[in-house]
This record gives structure tokens, C-alpha cells and sequence, in this order.
């Protein structure tokens, strides 16, 4: 560990010095002059069901403040991490393990600000390698979120979290990162380019923890602004506080890493899933400097829906996914929709003893592909339009058994995971868009919002009911015919 730290180290001074040498390249006030200030927030709700799960732990909240120049970056992170139950033998990897002694919960907060200084090292017209050192102060402990998330808890009438924090005072502790990033173009889209790259993570903060990140990526770029990215890594992660809320958050984080990033200018998300523990946490951000510059858009070569709709008495997330077909009123459609982690009975969890009962969850999710029709013309204030698409929806309830005394856990396991059960599904939807076309655009991107109605078919609603009869109250709403309705927002980007 020491000689990672002294290679990092010293990597860090040869940068700086690097930078130093540098600086004719930022001979230009501009550079110094932020561009950038994005404000976002992170929730472990947003986990895309089938890929990752919301257990209620490990990351559980977040808060971001992002700002950026040519010359500097300066990131603020909020971060609160907590374990509602934990035994020992237990293991992210495999919820079904039997585990043993008294159970363990807990909490810390992380508050940094990190100061980042980015050096193209190349950048050409074909390929570039890019990397940015970042140092500052993690200060760790108790600055008392539990009373920001239990007052949002309140007010959305869910479970409160009450765990002992780890540490009742703050300590602080230096923070040394390190980017390094080499890609090049594959191919031209339009005026976009088709970006393959490989990057590494090297974050540090001292004497508390160490992540080593690689990462395989594809990404959309225009005009320095990454669209769309999709990653593939591995994550290394080591803990050297004593914390046990540390240790159990780490063995969720370690390994394979899927990740996706959409950035509109104006609206960002990122979204990371474990792909051996199944852990996911999104962040939305919106950067408000984006609202001052210039727009570029002319036209949307795809555009992406983003949206919430209510099945079954819950609430799904949508994503969507567009790309018009040539000249006509056709899009071909990619959908997903979820419902991650959500409590399988309603008030369960507030008026019940979670050290008695165990925790009911569902995840459900669909993904589908089809067609859109739109039926007036872009300039029009209301346009609205059909939608038909096919593919899967898989069910999937959990008994969560982490957060019971150990005498009441009979089986002394994490969770009971029931095999998913799949349907067909089709779904046919009519909508309404609102705003004409390129009325509310910044940088390449224009918005539109969006209502909709319509139904979903599935092939298997006996076995989908009698599946859901004993663990959640959707048993007797579920049908060959299920309605659903919604709202959302579509972000067209122009590629040209």
C-alpha cells in the first residue's frame, strides 16, 4: 500500500511539474474562466432493475457541486453510507450464505472538496491522452445526513433509518486522485465522432481507503461534449478505517463495473451498477452555466425520453431511446422501465418492527423495442403521436432478512431471492409532446415534455399473480391487459 501511495506520489509531482511547464497553453484568461457548474444528486433508487437492485444500503444518498474550467475542476461530494444489518459469513456476492453472531449496523458521512488540474498530454484530431491529478480533504464521520434522509423520509412517508453512526465525532483525512484517460476516434457520425478508450481510476484518501477503477468505454462526442458513454470495468477497493459500515460498502463495490453516462448539456445522468453484487446508484445533474452559452441545435439525429409512469399502483422510471427512420414520422424505439427496490406492501415498513418482520421487496422491470409514429409536424405546439413495442418484463420479490434480530433470522440469511419470472409483453402507448421543436434548446440539445397513456400485454398473468400472491399486494391488479400512464421529458441531440 505504501509503495502505491509513493508511486502516486511521485506520478503527482511529475504531473504538477508537468503543468508547470504547461502553463503557455493557458496563456488565455478564458481558461482559467469556469464553464461549467453542474449541481446534481444521487439516489440508490435509481437502479435499473434487471442489471442492479436498491437494497436501501451501502450508498444510499448523495449531493454533488461540479465546477469546471479549461485550467482547474473543483468537485464537491456529499456522500452518506449506511449498513441496516450485517452478520458475519455473510457476502455481497451471495445473499444466500449462511451467517452467524450478532448482527452489526452503522452509518459514516463523507463531506470532500477536491481540487483537479486537467493536461491534455495529445490531442489530435484521431486520438488523445488526457490526464488529471486531484487532491483536497475528505473529512469523515457523523455531520448528521441521517437527519437530512429521515426528514425526506418523513415527507415521502417511508421507513425512517435509525443506526448508530460509527464515530460520533469528524476526522480528517487528505484525498490524492489520479485520471488517465487514452482514446481515439473509430468513426465518424455526421459531425460527431465514435470515441473506443480506456481509462483508470486511482483514488485515494489516506489511511481510510484506496480504489483502483479500469474501464473499457464507447462514447458519442461532439464539440467536446461526451453524449453518450458505456463502460466496462473492474474495480479494486481496499478499507483501512476499521469501520464495518467501510468493509460491507467495499465488498459491494468490488469487481465488474457497467456504466452509463448521457450528458445533454444542460441534463446529466450517470448511472453505475456492480455487476457481482448487483448494487446500482444514479446521479442527475444539471448544469446551470449551460443555460449561457450559444445553442448549436438544428436538428435531433436521436433523442433519448426520460420519464416516470404508474403501473400496478407504482411507480416506474422509463428510459427511452430514439432514432428517427430517414424522412418520415418513424422512430425506432428502445425502451426500459423499472421499479427498483420498492416495498412490496404498503405502510409495511413504517408500521412495522423491521428487527420482527422481514422486508418485502419487488423489482420489476421491461425491456422492449418497437416503433413511433408521430402524427403532425415539428412546428406544431402539440404533437401527438403512437407507440408500439415488444420484449420482456421480469418479476422479481425479495425477503430481506438484514435489518431482523438474530433470533427472529431462523435461516441466518441476508435475503431470500424468488427466481425471476418472465412474460412477454407488448406495449401499446398514445401520447402528447408539448413545445414545438427547437422552442427551449441549449448547447446541441433541444427539450420537449411529454404525457402518455396505454396498456401493457403480457402472456402469463395467471403465473405473474400467483407468483406475487404471498409476498406483495399486486397479485390481484395484475391482468392480461395492465394499464399505465405517465409523464416525461425528451432530450433530442443534433449530431450534425
Amino acid at each position: 500500500m505504501k509503495k502505491l501511495l509513493l508511486f502516486i506520489l511521485i506520478l503527482f509531482i511529475s504531473i504538477s511539474s508537468l503543468l508547470a511547464t504547461s502553463f503557455l497553453d493557458y496563456s488565455d484568461a478564458k481558461s482559467w474562466i469556469p464553464e461549467s457548474l453542474c449541481i446534481g444528486m444521487g439516489n440508490d433508487k435509481w437502479a435499473i432493475g434487471s442489471i442492479s437492485y436498491n437494497m436501501d444500503d451501502q450508498l444510499t444518498f448523495s449531493e454533488h457541486f461540479y465546477l469546471e474550467a479549461p485550467a482547474w475542476t473543483m468537485n464537491v461530494n456529499l456522500l452518506s453510507i449506511t449498513n441496516r444489518g450485517w452478520m458475519e459469513g455473510w457476502s455481497a456476492k451471495d445473499v444466500t450464505k449462511v451467517g452467524s453472531g450478532e448482527r452489526i449496523d452503522g452509518r459514516y458521512d463523507v463531506s470532500q472538496i477536491l481540487l483537479g488540474l486537467p493536461l491534455n498530454i495529445v490531442n489530435t484530431k484521431g486520438f488523445y491522452l488526457y490526464t488529471k491529478p486531484e487532491f483536497g480533504l475528505s473529512i469523515i464521520g457523523n455531520q448528521h445526513y441521517d437527519v437530512l434522509q429521515n426528514t425526506l423520509h418523513k415527507i415521502i412517508k417511508a421507513a425512517p433509518l435509525e443506526v448508530d453512526y460509527e464515530i460520533d465525532n469528524n476526522i480528517v483525512k487528505s484525498t490524492l486522485n489520479l485520471y488517465l484517460e487514452a482514446g481515439g476516434v473509430i468513426a465518424n457520425i455526421k459531425s460527431a465522432a465514435l470515441v473506443l478508450a480506456l481509462r483508470t481510476d486511482l483514488l485515494n484518501t489516506i489511511d481510510f481507503s484506496s480504489k483502483q477503477i479500469i474501464y473499457g468505454s464507447v462514447g458519442l462526442i461532439r464539440d467536446n461534449l461526451d453524449i453518450l458513454t458505456l463502460s466496462l470495468g473492474y474495480s479494486f477497493v481496499q478499507s483501512y478505517s476499521g469501520f464495518k459500515t467501510q468493509e460491507v460498502y467495499h465488498d459491494y463495490l468490488r469487481g465488474p463495473i457497467l456504466s452509463l453516462s448521457i450528458n445533454s448539456g444542460l441534463i446529466r445522468i450517470d448511472y453505475t451498477a456492480r455487476l457481482q453484487t448487483g448494487f446500482g446508484f444514479g446521479v442527475i445533474s444539471v448544469d446551470v452555466l449551460s443555460l449561457f452559452k450559444k445553442p448549436t441545435w438544428e436538428n435531433s439525429d436521436i433523442f433519448l425520453d426520460l420519464g416516470t409512469s404508474s403501473q400496478l399502483n407504482c411507480t416506474f422510471y422509463n428510459i427511452k431511446l430514439g432514432i428517427p427512420i430517414l424522412d418520415t414520422r418513424f422512430s425506432a424505439i428502445l425502451s426500459t422501465r423499472f421499479l427498483s427496490g420498492n416495498p412490496s406492501f404498503k405502510g409495511w415498513e413504517t408500521e412495522m418492527d423491521p428487527k420482527e418482520w422481514p422486508r418485502f421487496k419487488r423489482s420489476y422491470s421491461a425491456l422492449l423495442l418497437g416503433t413511433r409514429y408521430e402524427f403532425d409536424n415539428k412546428e406544431a405546439i402539440v404533437t401527438p403521436y403512437s407507440e408500439i413495442t415488444i420484449g420482456l418484463m421480469t418479476w422479481e420479490v425479495r425477503t430481506l432478512n438484514n435489518m431482523l434480530d438474530p433470533i427472529e433470522n431462523e435461516e441466518k440469511v441476508h435475503s431470500i431471492v424468488n427466481p425471476k419470472l418472465l412474460s412477454f409483453a407488448a406495449d401499446l402507448e398514445i401520447g402528447l409532446k408539448f413545445i414545438p421543436s427547437g422552442a427551449l434548446k441549449t448547447a446541441n440539445s433541444e427539450f420537449m415534455f411529454s404525457i402518455f397513456s396505454g396498456f401493457t400485454f403480457i402472456h402469463n398473468s395467471k403465473k405473474v399473480a400467483t407468483y406475487l400472491y404471498d409476498t406483495t399486494e399486486d397479485s390481484e391488479k395484475i391482468g392480461t391487459i395492465i394499464p399505465r400512464w405517465g409523464f416525461g421529458i425528451e432530450i433530442g441531440f443534433d449530431l450534425t
